[in-house]
């Protein structure tokens, strides 16, 4: 996330983007966790 800062010329503009992609990174990790525990039910039904 360091280099984000070294990108934007306007630091609040580096703070955003940071978020964003701090927050869609733990959405990312959400959605597969479920995927493999949706996954994990089918293979247990079959």
């Amino acid at each position: 996330m360091q280099e984000i800062k070294h990108i934007f010329k306007r630091p609040e503009d580096a703070h955003v983007i940071s978020l964003l992609i701090h927050e869609g990174t733990i959405k990312l990790k959400s959605l597969h966790k479920y995927l493999e525990d949706e996954i994990t039910a089918i293979h247990y039904v079959e």
